[in-house]
């Protein structure tokens, strides 16, 4: 009576190499049930990387062939999908509701609000412009919070350079966050968190972040 199984495998290119292997070895034992589907999600190259390491004697392939690690995935998944990175609309919504949900709450009125028109907003990103001060102003009826305000300032100084270093990757834009997020949080333990501007100390961990030279001894020395 069942209409359809579907098995969801995520992070497998987190695993060791010969436990992502024997997952899919016993997938593919399965993939003939009829009724049954297996989506994986997985980075492609850690993959092929793990195949390689299963079956190491396997000759190199001829200039032009594919290699037996693409091939071996190529059999075994039928319908790939590649998630496409973010683009400069979609990191500013995103890390403008991040950081309002940090602020605010994700149950909070305004951030349900916010959520709702980033949603609309990126069903055509190509005309977006993500969640910019003048979307955030008409999504809450002209009446932005001073954390929400807080959060667009943010926002607007930093999502085009996390954009562009992290070329997309939404798990390293939050890390970014994370960390921008932990150190307030130690200012204003520490009594001194009036004196942070937290655009300026956004400002300063990309340049740590993206421009290394800043944070080497010669740098240091001379400031």
């Amino acid at each position: 009576d069942i209409t359809q199984l579907v098995v969801l495998i995520d992070d497998l290119d987190r695993c060791l190499p010969e436990t992502a292997i024997a997952t899919l070895e016993a997938v593919r034992l399965f993939l003939q049930v009829p009724k049954t589907v297996f989506v994986v999600a997985a980075d492609e190259a850690m993959i092929e990387y793990s195949v390689r390491r299963h079956f190491p004697e396997l000759p190199i392939p001829a200039a032009g062939m594919t290699s037996f690690a693409r091939s071996y995935l190529e059999k075994l998944i039928q319908v790939p999908f590649r998630v496409p990175a973010l683009g400069l609309a979609e990191t500013r919504a995103y890390v403008t509701l991040l950081l309002v949900g940090a602020a605010v709450g994700e149950a909070d009125n305004d951030f349900i609000k916010l959520l709702a028109a980033a949603r609309e907003d990126l069903r055509r990103p190509w005309q977006s412009n993500g969640l910019d001060r003048k979307a955030v102003h008409k999504a809450l009826d002209g009446n932005i919070p001073p954390p929400i305000d807080e959060a667009l300032k943010v926002s607007e100084h930093i999502s085009r350079q996390l954009t562009d270093g992290t070329r997309g990757n939404p798990r390293q834009i939050k890390r970014f966050l994370n960390s921008l997020m932990l150190r307030r949080a130690i200012a204003e333990e520490r009594g001194f968190g009036g004196d942070i501007q937290t655009p300026v100390l956004a400002k300063i961990m990309l340049a740590e972040r993206f421009l290394p030279e800043i944070g080497s001894e010669s740098c240091r020395e001379r400031v």
